[in-house]
This record gives C-alpha cells, structure tokens and sequence, in this order.
C-alpha cells in the first residue's frame, strides 16, 4: 500500500516514502508507520545503465535529424550520446529548411518533438567544455560548437558518427569513426 506523506530534498535523487501499516487502538490512538528510502531517477542514468551492453555512439546534430527521420527506435536500441548543444542544432536544422520549404511548418515541429523523445543521453559538464576547448585549440577553428561534438565522442563514446563534413574530417584524428548503417543493425 502506498500512500501518504513522501518528501525529498531538491537535487537528491532519494525520497522518502512513509507507508501507514496498522493502528493500534487501546486508551490512545496510535499509527505504525513503515519508512523506506525509494530512489528517483531524475537524469535518466538508471535507463541508460539498463540498456544492453555495447557501442556508446556519439552523433551530430545531422545524425540525430537523420535517426528522428529514419528509426526513432534506435535510441533504444543503442546508446546515444551528444553535446547538450545538440539540441539547439537540430532546432537550428529544421527551422532552415522550413525557411527554405523545404518541409512544411507541422513537419518540422513533429520532428522537433521526435528529438525530445529521442533517447540520448545529453553532456554538457565542466570536463567536456575543457576538452572542446582544447580541441578547437588544436584544430585552429574558431569556435568551438562543433567541437562539442568530438569532445563528447572522445570523453564519452566507443564511436562517433557524424553526417557533418567538418566533423568527419576532423574525428578521426580524436576518436573511432562508425557509419550510421552501423547504428541499423
């Protein structure tokens, strides 16, 4: 029986839950209660622990346009992570080519939401910004965006796969390099 009274401390993933198990009766009213830590898993981190072992595959924002497009259940399948810039990317993508019509308005915001239930995990911490830093340092560009993405793939993956030119050049000199037909099997 569930019920009652369950608190948690904000940024804590543990909450504690108060279950009511018998009354006990007599000249006073009195309640035994059963306390039980249950724990909360705000990030994601339990599901992405859960998934089959293998290949942890970074991707591009193109790639994970393409994945939306092709196979949404591939986030299920393998495990995906990206740069938590990733998501600006791909609403950046598809609002150039509904500018462009290339794909209509209702389109590109079904595809927008097939991003928000795409299953990725999404870094973005002080380590992997250190590394996009010196990255970018190193292949002399100018910003370090794209960058985020090999930082992400050699912090984080077994693999990267990436639809953008600039970063299939310059993966390969920081990481292993896969084919998306790797993520279709």
């Amino acid at each position: 029986m569930r019920s009652g009274v369950s608190g948690h401390f904000p940024g804590v993933p543990w909450k504690w839950l108060v279950t009511p198990i018998c009354a006990v009766g007599g000249d006073t009213f009195s309640v035994v209660f059963r306390l039980r830590l249950e724990y909360q898993d705000r990030t994601g981190l339990a599901e992405e622990m859960m998934k089959p072992a293998g290949k942890r595959f970074a991707i591009d924002a193109p790639t994970a346009l393409r994945i939306i497009r092709d196979d949404p259940g591939i986030g299920s399948r393998h495990r995906l992570v990206g740069p938590a810039v990733l998501r600006s990317h791909v609403l950046s993508l598809l609002y150039r080519e509904m500018r462009g019509g290339a794909i209509e308005e209702k389109v590109a915001r079904a595809q927008l939401d097939g991003l928000a239930t795409l299953q990725i995990r999404l870094l973005g911490d002080r380590v992997s910004r250190a590394t996009a830093w010196k990255i970018a340092g190193q292949l002399d560009w100018e910003d370090t965006a794209l960058a985020e993405y090999l930082a992400v793939a050699t912090l984080q993956a077994d693999a990267f796969i990436a639809a953008d030119p600039t970063l299939q050049a310059a993966a390969a000199e920081f990481t292993s390099v896969a084919d998306y037909a790797t993520l279709r099997s």
